[in-house]
C-alpha cells in the first residue's frame, strides 16, 4: 500500500530537478557590441596580390563614404597599414563624426580582434576653401562675419593641424590666400583689406566694393580644390546677396558651377545671410550646395551656430587604418569594424 506513494513522491522529485536544467544558450548572443555603424570586408595577402581588404558595400552601412584605393604603408617590425584616406560618414545633408570603433574577426563567433584592428583619426589629406564675401552689403556686419571667419579656421587647425585651408575674399574680383595650415596666416589675411590688382582694370580695395562675383568666386576655389591633390575636400561660402557681377561671361548664372562641383566630388556648404537686406537667393545656394548644405541664418547669433556648424562639417573627414602583420594569408579572414558615430549637422 506504500508503494503508490513512494512512486509519486519520485515522480515529483524528477519533475522538480528537471525545471531546474538550464536552457540552451547561444554562445554567439553577446558578439555584438553596441554600435550604429558597420563596415564590412575580408583580408588577404598572398604572394600574388599581395595584402588587400576587400569591402562589401552590400553588407556595409551606406553612410560610410570610402571613394579612395587603400594605401599600403609599411610600418616595420612586420606590421602595415593599409589607409584608406578622406573618408566621410555622411548621409544626404547628415553628417556625422565618430566616436570610436571595435574590430571584430569571424570565427565560430565574431571576436574582438586587438591585434589586427581598424584605427581612425582626422584625416591629414584635407583641403578647404573659405569663399567670403565682403560686399558694401554688409555694413558694420563685416567685423563679425571675420570674426567668425577666423574662428573656424582656428577651430579646424586645433582639431586638425594636418588640414590646410585657403581663403577667397570677394565683391567686384577676387584676391586669394593660398593652402596653408598656419592658423595666423589665415586669420591675418581675413583681418586685412585685401587689394584687387589686374594690370587691364586697375587696382582697388575689395572690402567696401557694391558688386558679389559669387559664382566666379566659387569657381576660384573649385580650381584650387581640383589642383590640391587631397583626397578629402571642401568648401564653406558665405554671402549675403546675389550675384551681380562677373569678369567672365560663362559664370552669368551658376550652372557651370553646379556642374563643376557634381564632376569633382567637392563637398559644398553655402551660408546666405539674410540679416541686412534679406536678398539672399536661396534657390540658387540651396541648388549649390552639391554634396553638402545650406543655411540663411537671420542674425549675427544664428550666423555663428551656423558658421560652427558648417565648418565642424566640412572637416569631419576622416582617414581609416586597417593594422595588421603583413604574414601570408592565402584564406580570406571575414572582419566587420564596428563604429559608434555623433550627428554633426543635418
Amino acid at each position: 500500500m506504500k508503494y503508490p506513494m513512494i512512486v509519486s513522491c519520485l515522480f515529483l522529485t524528477m519533475m522538480v530537478f528537471s525545471g531546474c536544467d538550464p536552457e540552451p544558450t547561444d554562445p554567439c548572443e553577446n558578439d555584438t557590441p553596441d554600435h550604429d555603424t558597420k563596415l564590412s570586408a575580408k583580408y588577404l595577402n598572398t604572394s600574388s596580390a599581395g595584402p588587400t581588404l576587400t569591402i562589401d558595400p552590400t553588407a556595409s552601412s551606406s553612410k560610410i563614404n570610402i571613394a579612395n584605393v587603400p594605401t599600403i604603408v609599411p610600418l616595420g617590425n612586420g606590421r602595415i597599414d593599409l589607409l584608406y584616406s578622406g573618408v566621410t560618414f555622411k548621409e544626404g545633408k547628415t553628417v556625422y563624426v565618430v566616436d570610436n570603433v571595435v574590430s571584430q574577426r569571424k570565427a565560430d563567433c565574431w571576436i574582438v580582434d586587438v591585434e589586427n584592428e581598424m584605427r581612425f583619426s582626422l584625416s591629414k589629406s584635407l583641403d578647404i576653401v573659405l569663399v567670403l564675401d565682403v560686399s558694401s552689403s554688409l555694413g558694420n556686419n563685416i567685423s563679425a562675419v571675420k570674426s567668425n571667419a577666423k574662428k573656424m579656421v582656428t577651430d579646424i587647425l586645433n582639431s586638425n593641424p594636418d588640414a590646410r585651408i585657403a581663403i577667397v575674399k570677394f565683391s567686384r574680383g577676387s584676391v586669394v590666400q593660398g593652402f596653408t595650415s598656419v592658423a595666423s596666416t589665415l586669420n591675418q589675411f581675413i583681418d586685412n583689406n585685401s587689394i584687387f590688382n589686374d594690370p587691364s582694370i586697375g587696382s582697388y580695395q575689395l572690402e567696401g566694393r557694391s558688386e558679389t562675383a559669387l559664382y566666379e568666386s566659387i569657381n576660384d576655389a573649385i580650381v584650387l580644390l581640383n589642383n590640391s591633390g587631397a583626397d578629402g575636400t571642401g568648401i564653406l561660402t558665405f554671402t549675403d546677396g546675389v550675384s551681380n557681377f562677373q569678369f567672365d561671361p560663362q559664370f552669368q548664372d551658376e550652372l557651370e558651377i553646379i556642374d563643376s562641383l557634381n564632376a569633382s566630388g567637392i563637398s559644398h556648404y553655402t551660408i546666405g545671410f539674410e540679416g541686412n537686406q534679406n536678398s539672399v537667393d536661396e534657390s540658387v545656394l540651396e541648388r549649390l550646395a552639391v554634396n553638402g548644405n545650406f543655411s540663411f541664418p537671420k542674425d549675427l547669433t544664428e550666423l555663428e551656430e551656423v558658421f560652427t556648424r558648417f565648418s565642424n562639417s566640412v572637416a569631419a573627414v576622416y582617414d581609416l587604418y586597417y593594422n595588421t602583420n603583413d604574414a601570408l594569408l592565402e584564406n580570406p579572414v571575414e572582419y566587420r569594424f564596428l563604429f559608434n558615430t555623433t550627428i554633426v549637422s543635418e
